[in-house]
This record gives structure tokens, C-alpha cells and sequence, in this order.
């Protein structure tokens, strides 16, 4: 299947690391043009000068913290004044694990502008080139805890239900100008920000972080993690024409384990 991603013009919010990097390079792959956005310089660096040398793509960096909604405005609309953009996909890490009687407001603040505040800021200056072309793809990668909460990860899920219900909204004004909007519903995915997840359950249960990996592990009909190249090669597909027909989705990737 050609999914025809060359030149397509693509920025990847959170793309360091993780799904992210993974839907960086799989974009490369394809021949797109990568706008890669994080706060760690070197591993930018490291991502562009692989995508550049190993690729048919192409990759150009934009290192910021992306809670500072000023400059995140500047430096997108100096991006968009050389040619709009074609896809944006949004893969920046939750809070840190959390129960709900502990939830922090201050870190719940953060949260809000890494992930709502930042898409409604990046989708309203990207809109009008999308709709100008008549094509366009916004995907945000979530958390499959939106179909199977989990009680660490109350803040985490608090946010991204927040962005899935502003996706889907947003997904019914925009599908007539060709725009499509979808959320992918990642399970268990062998990322940092799952080591992490492992790690904080891990010291609450009293048992190590092998133990509670492998405990998970049994949990998913699958028998195994999900690996980030499988989550970037749904987004891959998203973001092409061929699915120009999905739109407003919320589609899981986690080897069975959610209950839908």
C-alpha cells in the first residue's frame, strides 16, 4: 500500500522520544518533511541528523518548551510562512503517576497547557493553510486509560479526556474542508514513560519493576508490549489519503487489553 506521504509536511509535537520519535522516523520512511518539536536539544539533534542521513525525508528541529504559548506562536508562525502545513501530531508525556485524592492543581495547570492548551493553539494557526489545500491530518496519541482508567494515572487521564473531547468536536467542523481528527488510544507501549509508570507501580505494590512488568504482561491478551513502530505505523496510515474517511476516532492500539 503506498500511502503517497512523500513531501507532506508534517509537525510532530513531543518528538524525541518514545511514539513520537518513532512516528518521526516512520514519517521520514515515507518521504515527508519533519518539523520535530521538543524541549531536548541534543536528542532533536541526534533525530534530525539520522532522518537526514539515513532517509528520504527530511527533518528540521524546534526546541522549546512547549508550555510557553508566546513563543510557541512565533516560532509556528514563522514555520508556516514558507508553506502550511499538511499533518500535526501531538505525543507529549503525561504528568507524573497520580491518585485522584492527591491530585496537584499546579501540576494539572502544566498538563493542560502541554497538552489542551498547546493543540488549540497549534490547530487554530494551522487551520487556515489546511483549509486552503483542502487536506489535512491532526492526530493526538492518548492513553488507552481513557477506555480502562487507571488510579496512578488519574491527572494523566484527566488531561487527555479533555483533548479527546475538543478532538472529536473540532473533528465535525473541520471534516467538510478534507481535515480529518483522530485520537490513538495507546495500551502498554515499551516507551521511557512506561518504565516510569512501571517503576512508581512497582514501589506502591513492594515488588520490583521486573515483577510488575511481567504481571502486566500477562494482563494483555496480546502476551507482550506493543512496540512505539507500531503506533507510528497507525498514525502513518492516518495521515494519509487513504484514510481520508476516518474522522473523530478514538482507535486503540494495545494488544486486546481494553475492554471495547
Amino acid at each position: 500500500m503506498k500511502l503517497n506521504l512523500n513531501d507532506k509536511r508534517v509537525l510532530i509535537a513531543g518528538a524525541s522520544q518514545g511514539m513520537g520519535r518513532a512516528t518521526a522516523l516512520a514519517m521520514a520512511n515515507e518521504g515527508a518533511q519533519v518539523f520535530a518539536l521538543a524541549r531536548n536539544n541534543q536528542a532533536l539533534e541526534e533525530l534530525a541528523h539520522h532522518i537526514n542521513t539515513q532517509t528520504p525525508g527530511q527533518c528540521h528541529t524546534l526546541c522549546q518548551d512547549i508550555t510557553d504559548l508566546p513563543l510557541l506562536t512565533s516560532n509556528l508562525k514563522n514555520l508556516l510562512a514558507t508553506a502550511p502545513l499538511d499533518v500535526y501530531v501531538h505525543s507529549v508525556s503525561g504528568p507524573k503517576p497520580n491518585n485522584a485524592i492527591n491530585t496537584d492543581v499546579e501540576r494539572l495547570e502544566q498538563a493542560q497547557l502541554a497538552h489542551l492548551y498547546a493543540s488549540i493553539t497549534i490547530t487554530r494557526l494551522i487551520l487556515d493553510g489546511m483549509k486552503a489545500k483542502r487536506f489535512g491530518r491532526i492526530i493526538h496519541i492518548l492513553s488507552s486509560s481513557l477506555t480502562q482508567p487507571f488510579p496512578e494515572l488519574t491527572e494523566s487521564t484527566i488531561i487527555r479526556h479533555s483533548v479527546n473531547a475538543w478532538s472529536k468536536n473540532l473533528s465535525t467542523e473541520v471534516a467538510q474542508f478534507g481535515i480529518t481528527c483522530n485520537t490513538i488510544l495507546p495500551g502498554k507501549i515499551a516507551t521511557q514513560r512506561l518504565e516510569s509508570v512501571i517503576s512508581h507501580q512497582a514501589q506502591q505494590k513492594g515488588i520490583s519493576p521486573e515483577q510488575h512488568l511481567d504481571s502486566l504482561i500477562q494482563s494483555i491478551p496480546a502476551r507482550r508490549l506493543g512496540q512505539p513502530e507500531e503506533a507510528a505505523d497507525l498514525i502513518c496510515f492516518l495521515s494519509s489519503e487513504r484514510a481520508g474517511y476516518v474522522n473523530g476516532m478514538s482507535i486503540s492500539i494495545d494488544g486486546g487489553l481494553s475492554p471495547r
